[in-house]
């Protein structure tokens, strides 16, 4: 059986480098939970691992996904359940990157969802967030309870349920069970003193600015638009 590991920490803790470094001492393969990674053109800002480095280590949901499409928990989960399949017997995954939420809902179990991607225009058409989360508590007042009414992801993807399926969320949610991820997950948690961070986050920032990231920025807003989800990123 394959031993499963998780890498968190905070935005410039150092996990992706310690994962490459054990990947490359005990021979394990990565899975890459960023959500900014998945994307092609994003090598910069996402502080992608690098060519070699990717020719040393095999990495997974690495530069699959174009700036246009959006990402989500289901897709982390379907490309992380074809990673562990396609892994050689007993070798180790270390699954690395800055999305805990997602790590969350994969291991918490996701309910099977249908496709929303053409619900977002008439999410988009009920007008600002405030308006939205009025529109999901008309529509189902308990689960609209539920969220922070500046949930925008969460209040998002409440109302294109809806559309797409003409069932209020709460409904839906109970009548399509969480499916329990199969395999067990060790965590651990990449820990820093917060003004080492900032040190740290400040020092990759200015590097990131000499090796282009505003030029890789501007080629993407150009060829896929300011509301791309890949520029949505924080």
């Amino acid at each position: 059986m394959n031993k499963l590991i998780a890498i968190l920490g905070s935005s410039g803790s150092g996990k992706s480098a310690l994962a490459h470094r054990v990947a490359l001492e005990y021979d394990c393969e990565i899975f890459s939970l960023d959500a900014l990674s998945i994307y092609k053109y994003i090598d910069i800002a996402s502080a992608k691992p690098t060519p070699l480095e990717q020719s040393q280590v095999r990495y997974h949901a690495i530069s699959l996904l174009e700036p246009h499409q959006r990402s989500n928990a289901m897709l982390f989960a379907n490309l992380l359940a074809q990673a562990i399949a396609q892994l050689p017997p007993s070798k180790p995954l270390l699954i690395v990157g800055g999305s805990s939420f997602f790590l969350k809902s994969i291991i918490e179990g996701l309910s099977p969802m249908p496709p929303l991607e053409s619900c977002k225009e008439w999410v988009d058409s009920l007008g600002s967030l405030s308006a939205q989360y009025m529109a999901l508590q008309e529509i189902d007042e308990k689960y609209a309870k539920s969220l922070s009414p500046t949930d925008t992801y969460r209040i998002h993807k409440a109302l294109a349920l809806f559309k797409a399926t003409a069932i209020p969320p709460s409904t839906y949610f109970a009548t399509h069970k969480k499916i329990p991820f199969a395999h067990h997950i060790e965590i651990f948690v990449l820990e820093r003193e917060r003004e080492a961070l900032r040190e740290r986050i400040a020092l990759r920032c200015g590097k990131m600015i000499e090796s282009g990231i505003v030029e890789e920025t501007r080629l993407v807003l150009e060829s896929y638009g300011a509301q791309a989800p890949a520029l949505q990123a924080i």
